[in-house]
């Protein structure tokens, strides 16, 4: 009998969007011929073979061949070429075969796939608009895809988009800007047409000067406004893919950046150049702004101002994406994110965590379900402020507690044996996604708390004490993360408080059943 495995590869999965993995197929050694398929290395494979592989039903198949076609080079786009215009344009074997021709640099096969951006089926000039884009050269291509943007088709438009963005051309400006404009819509309901705007307008931030960003970013109609914050915000923001990122950036060159290639050979990419993570705030805060950079971020700064609040918010995304102390506090605003000065509450006094995991003895062999019952929810709540816990937690939508769990609904998540032992003795059960790290400083000084925020240069850290700190990497000489809570002990100093508190929670699980999660 025949199988189907699923191999997932782990190893750097966890820094990574993509998750490879691979489906196999696993047969007798002595299958029939009416198997599902016959398997043969592509590698070794003649042309022939190959080419009529790019027609086959499987798509793992039809790529294996592409890429090998690919490898092979020249001989093998020429043996594409040749038979490109007698393909159907049904033929699960035409998108590989207009890649693969298109890259032959052959005058004739050029104008094989100009004449294909005006077939008749979208998918056919989708196709090889995408392909001109990527290997096409010439000042005759501009009339191509300046038609394609013309095109019925969404599709055809967004690869005719593509085909400006290398171009030494002029840019056509207004066709840009109208090809985004118009997927805008009825701006305040419409979702329809987002990978042509962001194309358009990832086009006017590659190639629009500063003048013409500016124009659009004053403009008196809404939607190009809109275009022009866009446009402007992507060019401060998205660094280029194509190009060497600047020196200054710092990169938190995280674990394991390294391939093994066939036969063992191990190597560390970082040595082939600079390898790693970093934010926009650390290339911003790090990095000498030019004057057009300058420039680009006081447009932003001035649509905080604009009298459409989506303008608005739009321009505050991208300064909060540069967290620029110049701007932040007013982005915060217009998001109706907490500013940085709100983030900390008063420090608790004498706040320590020891680590233990066992009850006070005052605390044992309570009913919680009765020590709730006799609370008052009114007291619980002011115990919840005055003692600090709003500083870490939130208890519903708007609080200006953060780090910590939230604690919305959290009578409906727990039972009361778990939420009343986690107030008395944190350390209990720790969740793995909240516990603290150790930190020595190359200067003798300790100091442990939860990791909420971490750049490519700075941690920040919430200390037991409820304050954030936040330390420059440069400056830690050890780091650890340990199974401890960073949540201090004895807060709640007495069962008749614990009870107000206990209380106080029922509460806000009373009001999740009142104010139930709609279902969609």
């Amino acid at each position: 009998s025949n199988g189907l495995v699923s191999i997932c590869y782990m190893k750097q999965n966890d820094e990574s969007p993509h998750y490879r993995s691979d489906l196999i197929m696993v047969t007798r050694a002595d299958d029939p011929p009416n198997a599902p398929f016959a398997a043969f290395d592509e590698t070794k494979a003649k042309p022939a073979k190959l080419i009529s592989e790019l027609g086959a039903s499987s798509w793992s198949r039809r790529l294996a061949s592409h890429v090998e076609l690919t490898r092979r080079g020249v001989d093998s786009f020429r043996a594409a070429a040749k038979i490109l215009a007698s393909t159907d344009a049904v033929s699960p074997a035409l998108p590989q075969l207009i890649w693969l021709a298109a890259a032959d640099t052959n005058a004739d096969t050029r104008a094989k796939i100009i004449a294909l951006a005006r077939h008749r089926s979208p998918g056919v000039r989708s196709l090889a608009m995408r392909a001109l884009a990527r290997f096409g050269a010439g000042p005759d291509l501009d009339e191509v895809f300046s038609m394609g943007l013309q095109d019925p088709d969404p599709q055809v438009r967004l690869a005719a988009l593509t085909g400006f963005f290398n171009r030494s051309t002029e840019l056509p400006v207004e066709i840009a800007v109208t090809t985004a404009t118009a997927t805008l819509g009825d701006i305040s309901s419409s979702t329809n047409g987002t990978y042509l705007r962001q194309a358009a307008c990832f086009l006017l931030a590659r190639r629009a000067s500063v003048k013409q960003l500016a124009t659009l970013c004053e403009d008196a109609d809404l939607k190009r406004r809109i275009v022009g914050v866009l446009a402007t915000g992507f060019r401060l923001t998205v660094p280029r893919w194509d190009e060497p990122l600047d020196k200054s950036v710092p990169f938190d060159e995280g674990r394991g950046y390294s391939v093994t290639y066939a036969g063992g050979i191990r190597e560390d990419l970082r040595q082939r150049g600079p390898t790693g993570n970093f934010t926009m705030a650390d290339a911003w805060d790090a990095g000498a702004r030019s004057q057009e950079e300058e420039t680009l971020f006081a447009l932003l700064l001035h649509r905080l101002q604009d009298v459409d609040d989506k303008v608005a918010r739009q321009a505050a995304f991208f300064l909060h994406l540069l967290d620029d102390a110049r701007s932040e506090a007013s982005a915060a605003t217009v998001l109706g994110l907490k500013a940085p000065a709100q983030q900390n509450g008063a420090p608790l006094a004498n706040a320590t965590s020891t680590g233990t995991k066992e009850l006070p003895a005052a605390f044992q062999n309570l009913d919680w379900a009765s020590l709730a019952a006799q609370g008052d929810a009114k007291k619980g709540q002011e115990l919840f402020t005055t003692r600090g816990c709003a500083n870490c937690h939130s208890v519903k939508d708007g609080d200006l507690g953060s780090g910590g769990p939230s604690l919305k609904g959290v009578a409906s998540r727990f039972s009361l044996d778990y939420i009343a032992e986690s107030v008395i003795v944190p350390n209990k059960v720790v969740s793995p996604l909240f516990r603290w790290t150790y930190l020595m400083l190359k200067n003798g000084e300790e100091t442990s708390g939860l990791i909420t925020d971490e750049t490519a240069t700075e941690i920040q850290v919430l200390l037991p004490s409820t304050v954030r700190r936040t330390i420059k990497k440069s400056l830690i000489a050890t780091r650890e993360l340990q199974n401890r809570s960073p949540m201090p002990e004895g807060l709640v100093k007495t069962p008749s408080e614990l009870g107000d508190v206990l209380a106080f929670f029922l509460t806000q699980k009373e009001r999740a059943a009142r104010n139930p999660v709609p279902s969609h």
